[in-house]
C-alpha cells in the first residue's frame, strides 16, 4: 500500500503504507495502511499477509494502523499473530488545527487484540531482534535541532492536551548481504535523527532505505540538510514515498544515484 499508482493500474492506493517483507528467516508485515485496502492488494500481488510470522506497525496513527483490524478479523491460521510496536503506540492521538482536534489514532487498545488471541510486544529498547537478522529499532536520539517535533500531533486526556513527541515510532532494520535495510513508517522523530541512529547502533552500510521520511512539512535548511544526509548514504538504494512530499522526492530523485519511486505494487529485491 502507497499513496500513489504504480504500473498496476488494478491496485487500490490510499494515504498510508504497508509493506510485506520476505526474508530467509520469515515473513514480516510492516504497516497496514488505513483499512482493509492492503488486504486486496496483497491477494492481486500474490501474497498472503497470513504468511507473515511477525507484525511490525510504525506507530499508532490511523494510516499505517487502521488496517490491523482488518487483518485481525480475517486472521485463520492456527498461529497468533505477533504484533510488535513501540511503547505507547495505543494512547490515543489527536491532531490540532486552530481551536478544533481531529482523532488520528488506531480504533482498538491493547486489551481488545490480546482478547483476541494477539501477542503484543511494546517495545522501548533500541534494537530488539525479533526474527534472525531483523531489528525493531526505537528511543531515536534526537540530536539534530532542525527536527523538532510537529506541534500540531497531542495526546488529549479528558480537558488536559499535551505535545505527542511521537516516542513510539520504530523502524526495521534487516541484515543483507553487504549491510543492513532500513525501512520507514513515517520518520516523524526526524529522518536525520533516524538515520544517524541506525549507523551508530549497526555500524554496517545502509544499503536500501524505503518508507515514509515526512519530509512533506520541511522547507529551508531543514529540507537541505535531510536531503543533503540522505544523499549521501553511498551506493543506497533510496525508495521514499507516503509522507516523503513531492518537493523532497523530486530532489531526492535528482540527487541519489539509486532513487525509485516507491509506489503501490513495487517490489524491491535485496540478495
Amino acid at each position: 500500500m502507497e499513496d500513489s499508482p504504480g504500473d498496476h493500474e488494478s491496485l487500490i492506493v490510499e494515504h498510508g503504507i504497508s509493506f510485506f517483507i520476505e526474508t530467509e528467516n520469515g515473513n514480516i508485515l510492516f504497516d497496514t495502511g488505513q483499512s482493509d485496502a492492503f488486504l486486496y492488494n496483497a491477494e492481486f500481488l500474490n501474497l498472503s499477509p497470513q504468511d507473515a510470522d511477525a507484525v511490525v506497525i510504525s506507530h499508532g496513527h490511523y494510516d499505517h494502523s487502521g488496517g490491523f483490524a482488518h487483518l485481525v478479523e480475517e486472521w485463520n491460521s492456527d498461529l497468533p499473530i505477533k504484533l510488535f510496536v513501540g511503547n505507547g503506540f495505543f494512547t490515543p492521538k489527536y491532531s490540532r488545527r486552530g481551536e478544533a482536534l481531529y482523532f488520528v489514532g488506531n480504533r482498538y487498545s491493547r486489551e481488545s487484540l490480546i482478547s483476541r488471541g494477539v501477542k503484543v510486544s511494546e517495545l522501548s529498547s533500541p534494537a530488539t531482534e525479533i526474527l534472525p537478522g531483523v531489528f525493531v529499532v526505537t528511543a531515536f536520539e534526537r540530536r539534530e535541532a532542525l527536527e523538532v517535533y510537529n506541534p500540531r500531533m497531542v495526546f488529549v486526556d479528558g480537558a488536559k492536551v499535551s505535545a505527542d513527541e511521537l516516542q513510539d515510532e520504530v523502524a526495521l532494520v534487516l541484515k543483507a548481504k553487504d549491510g543492513i535495510v532500513l525501512v520507514l513508517g513515517c520518520s516523524h522523530p526526524g529522518i536525520i535523527n533516524i538515520i544517524n541512529a541506525v549507523k551508530e547502533r549497526f555500524r554496517e552500510p545502509i544499503v536500501a532505505m524505503v518508507g515514509g521520511t515526512h519530509l512533506k512539512e520541511a522547507q529551508g535548511e531543514r529540507l537541505e540538510r535531510a536531503v543533503d544526509t540522505i544523499a549521501s548514504l553511498e551506493n543506497t538504494i533510496v525508495g521514499v514515498s507516503h509522507c516523503t512530499g513531492p518537493e523532497a522526492t523530486k530532489i531526492l530523485e535528482e540527487r541519489c544515484t539509486r532513487f525509485y519511486r516507491n509506489n503501490a505494487g513495487s517490489t524491491l529485491i535485496i540478495e
